[in-house]
Protein backbone atom coordinates (compact mmCIF):
# COMPACT_ATOMS: atom_id res chain seq x y z
CA UNK A 1 0.00 0.00 0.00
CA UNK A 2 1.07 3.76 -0.13
CA UNK A 3 1.09 6.52 3.17
CA UNK A 4 2.58 10.14 2.40
CA UNK A 5 3.76 9.14 -1.22
CA UNK A 6 5.62 5.74 -0.01
CA UNK A 7 5.50 2.68 -1.33
CA UNK A 8 5.40 -0.06 1.26
CA UNK A 9 5.14 -3.81 1.73
CA UNK A 10 3.52 -5.42 4.59
CA UNK A 11 4.35 -9.42 4.82
CA UNK A 12 2.61 -11.48 7.32
CA UNK A 13 4.02 -14.64 8.29
CA UNK A 14 1.13 -16.82 9.78
CA UNK A 15 1.91 -20.22 11.44
CA UNK A 16 -0.58 -22.97 11.20
CA UNK A 17 1.08 -25.90 12.85
CA UNK A 18 0.51 -27.35 15.82
CA UNK A 19 2.44 -26.45 19.09
CA UNK A 20 3.36 -30.58 19.10
CA UNK A 21 4.73 -30.67 15.37
CA UNK A 22 7.91 -29.32 17.02
CA UNK A 23 9.06 -27.46 13.71
CA UNK A 24 9.93 -24.22 14.59
CA UNK A 25 12.38 -22.31 12.31
CA UNK A 26 13.96 -20.59 14.93
CA UNK A 27 14.41 -23.08 17.25
CA UNK A 28 16.25 -25.32 14.45
CA UNK A 29 18.60 -23.03 13.81
CA UNK A 30 19.37 -22.76 17.84
CA UNK A 31 19.76 -25.92 17.68
CA UNK A 32 22.27 -26.47 14.82
CA UNK A 33 24.29 -23.17 16.28
CA UNK A 34 24.58 -25.14 19.73
CA UNK A 35 25.64 -29.00 17.94
CA UNK A 36 28.26 -26.58 16.16
CA UNK A 37 29.41 -24.93 19.39
CA UNK A 38 29.51 -28.50 21.50
CA UNK A 39 32.12 -31.47 21.34
CA UNK A 40 30.67 -33.95 19.53
CA UNK A 41 29.89 -37.39 21.51
CA UNK A 42 32.22 -39.96 21.24
CA UNK A 43 29.48 -43.17 21.08
CA UNK A 44 31.35 -46.65 21.23
CA UNK A 45 31.35 -48.82 18.54
CA UNK A 46 29.33 -51.40 20.47
CA UNK A 47 26.51 -49.30 21.21
CA UNK A 48 23.72 -49.24 19.25
CA UNK A 49 22.20 -46.46 17.45
CA UNK A 50 18.68 -47.46 17.68
CA UNK A 51 18.85 -46.20 21.11
CA UNK A 52 19.87 -42.57 20.99
CA UNK A 53 16.81 -40.56 22.62
CA UNK A 54 15.33 -37.86 20.89
CA UNK A 55 14.87 -34.12 20.87
CA UNK A 56 12.33 -33.97 23.40
CA UNK A 57 9.35 -31.55 21.36
CA UNK A 58 8.15 -29.94 24.40
CA UNK A 59 10.73 -27.48 23.54
CA UNK A 60 9.54 -26.20 20.26
CA UNK A 61 6.09 -25.31 22.43
CA UNK A 62 7.90 -23.62 24.91
CA UNK A 63 9.27 -21.09 21.40
CA UNK A 64 6.23 -20.85 20.68
CA UNK A 65 4.83 -19.64 23.78
CA UNK A 66 7.76 -16.78 24.02
CA UNK A 67 6.40 -15.63 20.59
CA UNK A 68 3.39 -15.64 21.67
CA UNK A 69 4.15 -13.38 24.54
CA UNK A 70 5.95 -11.13 22.48
CA UNK A 71 2.50 -9.89 21.01
CA UNK A 72 0.22 -7.18 22.12
CA UNK A 73 -3.93 -7.03 21.76
CA UNK A 74 -4.76 -3.75 20.32
CA UNK A 75 -8.35 -2.59 21.18
CA UNK A 76 -10.26 -0.07 18.85
CA UNK A 77 -11.75 2.79 20.83
CA UNK A 78 -11.90 5.29 18.19
CA UNK A 79 -15.13 5.12 17.46
CA UNK A 80 -16.53 5.79 21.19
CA UNK A 81 -18.24 9.31 21.36
CA UNK A 82 -17.29 9.90 25.05
CA UNK A 83 -13.63 9.18 26.00
CA UNK A 84 -13.53 10.30 28.88
CA UNK A 85 -15.64 7.85 30.18
CA UNK A 86 -13.32 5.24 28.93
CA UNK A 87 -10.64 6.68 31.34
CA UNK A 88 -12.76 6.02 33.71
CA UNK A 89 -14.00 2.83 33.34
CA UNK A 90 -10.21 2.19 32.62
CA UNK A 91 -8.93 3.33 35.75
CA UNK A 92 -11.85 1.30 36.96
CA UNK A 93 -10.52 -2.23 35.59
CA UNK A 94 -6.87 -1.73 35.00
CA UNK A 95 -6.30 0.07 38.42
CA UNK A 96 -2.21 1.70 38.34
CA UNK A 97 -1.07 -0.62 35.70
CA UNK A 98 -1.68 1.38 32.76
CA UNK A 99 0.04 4.37 31.04
CA UNK A 100 -1.90 7.05 29.17
CA UNK A 101 0.15 9.05 26.14
CA UNK A 102 -0.55 12.49 25.46
CA UNK A 103 1.83 15.22 24.68
CA UNK A 104 0.35 18.02 24.11
CA UNK A 105 -3.68 17.40 24.87
CA UNK A 106 -5.57 19.03 27.69
CA UNK A 107 -5.41 17.46 30.87
CA UNK A 108 -8.42 15.20 32.49
CA UNK A 109 -8.86 15.91 35.67
CA UNK A 110 -7.85 12.70 38.05
CA UNK A 111 -5.92 11.11 34.94
CA UNK A 112 -2.03 11.40 34.58
CA UNK A 113 -1.06 12.21 31.23
CA UNK A 114 2.63 11.07 30.35
CA UNK A 115 4.91 12.12 27.64
CA UNK A 116 7.15 9.97 25.73
CA UNK A 117 10.34 10.72 28.22
CA UNK A 118 8.33 9.30 30.95
CA UNK A 119 6.72 6.11 29.71
CA UNK A 120 7.08 3.54 31.86
CA UNK A 121 6.59 -0.03 31.98
CA UNK A 122 2.94 -1.39 32.34
CA UNK A 123 0.62 -4.24 30.77
CA UNK A 124 -1.94 -1.57 29.62
CA UNK A 125 -1.11 1.73 27.25
CA UNK A 126 -3.74 4.10 26.31
CA UNK A 127 -2.93 6.33 23.28
CA UNK A 128 -5.06 8.97 24.07
CA UNK A 129 -3.37 11.77 21.83
CA UNK A 130 -1.44 10.39 18.38
CA UNK A 131 1.96 10.52 18.19
CA UNK A 132 3.77 12.87 15.45
CA UNK A 133 5.77 10.00 13.77
CA UNK A 134 5.86 6.58 12.94
CA UNK A 135 9.34 6.33 14.95
CA UNK A 136 7.62 7.47 18.23
CA UNK A 137 4.51 4.92 18.12
CA UNK A 138 7.24 2.46 17.98
CA UNK A 139 9.33 3.81 20.97
CA UNK A 140 6.19 4.07 23.03
CA UNK A 141 5.37 0.78 22.66
CA UNK A 142 8.12 -0.50 23.41
CA UNK A 143 9.08 1.39 26.76
CA UNK A 144 5.87 0.25 27.52
CA UNK A 145 6.61 -3.53 26.62
CA UNK A 146 2.54 -3.28 26.64
CA UNK A 147 0.19 -6.38 26.17
CA UNK A 148 -3.17 -4.68 25.89
CA UNK A 149 -2.68 -0.93 23.82
CA UNK A 150 -6.32 0.91 23.63
CA UNK A 151 -5.87 3.16 20.56
CA UNK A 152 -7.76 6.55 21.11
CA UNK A 153 -5.88 8.51 19.24
CA UNK A 154 -6.74 12.15 19.17
CA UNK A 155 -5.06 13.79 16.20
CA UNK A 156 -6.35 17.29 16.21
CA UNK A 157 -3.60 19.88 17.59
CA UNK A 158 -2.98 23.49 17.20
CA UNK A 159 0.36 22.96 17.36
CA UNK A 160 0.72 21.80 13.73
CA UNK A 161 0.37 24.73 12.35
CA UNK A 162 3.55 27.08 11.93
CA UNK A 163 2.56 30.37 13.79
CA UNK A 164 1.02 28.80 16.70
CA UNK A 165 3.64 26.21 17.65
CA UNK A 166 6.83 28.82 16.69
CA UNK A 167 4.58 31.04 19.90
CA UNK A 168 4.71 27.74 22.06
CA UNK A 169 8.11 27.29 21.31
CA UNK A 170 8.96 30.69 22.52
CA UNK A 171 7.12 30.30 25.58
CA UNK A 172 9.34 27.28 25.98
CA UNK A 173 12.33 29.09 26.02
CA UNK A 174 11.45 31.61 28.24
CA UNK A 175 10.22 29.00 31.22
CA UNK A 176 13.72 27.40 30.18
CA UNK A 177 15.63 30.60 31.05
CA UNK A 178 13.80 32.34 33.67
CA UNK A 179 12.97 29.28 35.89
CA UNK A 180 16.03 26.14 34.70
CA UNK A 181 18.95 28.73 34.25
CA UNK A 182 18.46 27.90 30.25
CA UNK A 183 18.93 24.37 30.33
CA UNK A 184 16.56 21.32 28.88
CA UNK A 185 16.62 18.21 27.73
CA UNK A 186 16.53 18.46 23.60
CA UNK A 187 13.99 15.16 24.23
CA UNK A 188 12.00 16.70 26.70
CA UNK A 189 11.34 20.07 24.65
CA UNK A 190 10.44 17.65 21.99
CA UNK A 191 8.04 15.83 24.15
CA UNK A 192 6.57 19.57 25.16
CA UNK A 193 5.68 20.48 21.46
CA UNK A 194 4.24 16.98 20.85
CA UNK A 195 6.17 17.19 17.33
CA UNK A 196 9.54 15.41 15.60
CA UNK A 197 13.39 16.72 16.80
CA UNK A 198 13.14 17.76 12.94
CA UNK A 199 10.39 20.19 13.52
CA UNK A 200 12.06 21.29 17.21
CA UNK A 201 15.04 22.10 15.74
CA UNK A 202 13.84 23.89 12.53
CA UNK A 203 12.05 26.03 15.33
CA UNK A 204 14.91 26.51 17.14
CA UNK A 205 16.99 27.40 14.27
CA UNK A 206 14.47 29.71 13.03
CA UNK A 207 14.56 32.03 16.31
CA UNK A 208 18.47 31.82 16.17
CA UNK A 209 18.30 33.41 12.53
CA UNK A 210 15.74 36.19 13.42
CA UNK A 211 18.80 37.07 16.26
CA UNK A 212 15.90 36.24 19.56
CA UNK A 213 17.53 33.42 20.97
CA UNK A 214 20.88 31.85 20.90
CA UNK A 215 21.81 28.38 21.46
CA UNK A 216 23.54 25.44 21.34
CA UNK A 217 23.71 21.25 22.16
CA UNK A 218 25.51 18.96 24.60
CA UNK A 219 25.51 15.54 25.17
CA UNK A 220 21.29 15.72 24.10
CA UNK A 221 21.11 19.02 26.74
CA UNK A 222 19.85 22.31 25.26
CA UNK A 223 21.50 25.55 26.77
CA UNK A 224 19.60 28.30 25.37
CA UNK A 225 19.47 32.30 26.24
CA UNK A 226 17.51 35.49 24.98
CA UNK A 227 18.59 37.84 22.74
CA UNK A 228 16.28 40.79 21.85
CA UNK A 229 13.98 41.56 19.68
CA UNK A 230 13.48 39.75 16.20
CA UNK A 231 14.95 41.15 13.47
CA UNK A 232 13.11 40.19 10.18
CA UNK A 233 9.99 38.27 9.54
CA UNK A 234 10.40 34.02 9.98
CA UNK A 235 8.54 33.67 6.95
CA UNK A 236 10.90 35.11 4.59
CA UNK A 237 13.15 32.11 5.97
CA UNK A 238 14.16 29.07 4.10
CA UNK A 239 14.05 27.49 7.52
CA UNK A 240 10.05 28.60 8.07
CA UNK A 241 9.54 26.40 4.96
CA UNK A 242 11.14 23.35 6.23
CA UNK A 243 9.14 23.73 9.43
CA UNK A 244 6.26 23.97 7.50
CA UNK A 245 7.02 21.47 5.59
CA UNK A 246 7.66 19.38 8.44
CA UNK A 247 4.62 20.36 10.39
CA UNK A 248 2.70 19.14 8.02
CA UNK A 249 4.36 15.58 7.95
CA UNK A 250 3.40 15.35 11.41
CA UNK A 251 -0.32 16.65 10.67
CA UNK A 252 -0.43 13.68 7.71
CA UNK A 253 0.75 11.41 10.53
CA UNK A 254 -1.79 11.70 13.06
CA UNK A 255 -4.64 12.05 10.34
CA UNK A 256 -3.47 8.63 8.64
CA UNK A 257 -3.69 7.22 12.61
CA UNK A 258 -7.37 8.49 12.57
CA UNK A 259 -8.47 6.87 9.11
CA UNK A 260 -6.75 3.96 9.29
CA UNK A 261 -7.77 0.83 10.08
CA UNK A 262 -6.58 -0.77 13.93
CA UNK A 263 -4.95 -3.77 11.81
CA UNK A 264 -3.10 -1.82 9.23
CA UNK A 265 -1.77 0.33 12.26
CA UNK A 266 -0.94 -2.58 14.05
CA UNK A 267 0.71 -4.31 11.33
CA UNK A 268 2.74 -0.90 10.26
CA UNK A 269 4.55 -1.14 13.97
CA UNK A 270 5.13 -4.76 14.18
CA UNK A 271 9.16 -5.92 14.28
CA UNK A 272 8.75 -7.78 10.99
CA UNK A 273 7.47 -5.16 8.71
CA UNK A 274 9.18 -3.89 5.55
CA UNK A 275 8.77 -0.13 4.45
CA UNK A 276 9.75 0.49 1.14
CA UNK A 277 11.01 4.13 0.53
CA UNK A 278 13.44 6.05 -1.06
CA UNK A 279 16.90 7.70 0.20
CA UNK A 280 15.21 11.42 0.17
CA UNK A 281 11.83 10.31 1.84
CA UNK A 282 14.28 8.08 4.57
CA UNK A 283 15.58 11.35 5.95
CA UNK A 284 12.16 12.77 6.31
CA UNK A 285 13.04 12.98 10.37
CA UNK A 286 16.42 14.79 9.52
CA UNK A 287 17.02 18.22 10.10
CA UNK A 288 17.98 19.96 6.63
CA UNK A 289 20.35 22.23 8.02
CA UNK A 290 23.61 22.33 10.14
CA UNK A 291 22.05 24.65 12.62
CA UNK A 292 19.32 22.71 13.33
CA UNK A 293 21.54 19.22 13.39
CA UNK A 294 23.18 20.66 16.44
CA UNK A 295 19.59 19.46 18.46
CA UNK A 296 19.63 15.94 17.44
CA UNK A 297 23.07 15.16 18.30
CA UNK A 298 22.22 11.91 20.34
CA UNK A 299 19.98 10.70 17.83
CA UNK A 300 21.33 10.61 14.69
CA UNK A 301 19.46 10.19 11.39
CA UNK A 302 20.99 7.64 8.80
CA UNK A 303 22.88 8.66 5.89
Amino acid sequence: NTFNGRDRLQLVLSDWRRESDGADISLNLMITERKLNEAPAVVPESAETDHVAPQPATVASDAQRVIRSQMSIWKELRSFPDSRAILTRAAQKLGSDMSIFAETEPPVPGFNFVDRTALAAASNLIIWQAPPSMQVLKEILVKTGAKNVYFLGHHQTPLDEPSNFLKHLFGLVKFAVNKKGGEVHAEKLTAALGTSKMAAALGLTVFRKLHVIDWYAEDGILFLDLIGAPEGQPEDLAEFRQLSDALAAVREFRQWCADSPLKEIQLAVSPNHIELADDKKQMADCPETEEAREVVLTDECDE
